[in-house]
């Protein structure tokens, strides 16, 4: 069994993986694999596995949450984009409301409080 870190050309964390394999994986596209389990929170540079900085943790952090919130996003304006149809239903009344929230969710990544647990991100109201 083998250990290791895989990081592209440029340094950064890729992946890390546990496998039954007995050698390192043959890598492509100048991505390298180093021995050991190490985190997205390293890069490698000269050969060595190097931490992030605290700020560069903390950027790192925040770009996770914004990449969940844009996932769990993307859904929601999905299931909402038939009101931006010719035969929408909805009275112009309705689809302000519609709209407002769709706005709502898209400005969602910059007007998030990121200092809460992602758990209790607060989420526009969709409209009833």
């Amino acid at each position: 069994m083998i250990e290791y870190t895989m990081y592209n050309s440029e340094g950064h964390f890729v992946m890390a993986k546990v496998t039954s394999e007995t050698e390192l994986p043959a890598l492509s596209d100048g991505n390298v694999a180093v021995l050991g389990l190490h985190n997205i929170m390293t890069r490698l540079v000269d050969n060595s596995v190097v931490d992030f900085s605290d700020e560069e943790k903390s950027e790192t952090a925040r770009e996770e949450i914004l990449n969940v919130i844009r996932s769990e996003r993307k859904p929601l304006l999905k299931e909402s984009d038939w009101i931006e149809l010719p035969n929408c239903p909805l009275s112009d009344e309705g689809k302000t409301e519609w709209r407002s929230y769709r706005t709502a969710l898209r400005d969602l990544p910059e007007t998030a409080d990121l200092s809460v647990d992602i758990n209790d991100l607060v989420w526009p109201t969709k409209p009833e």
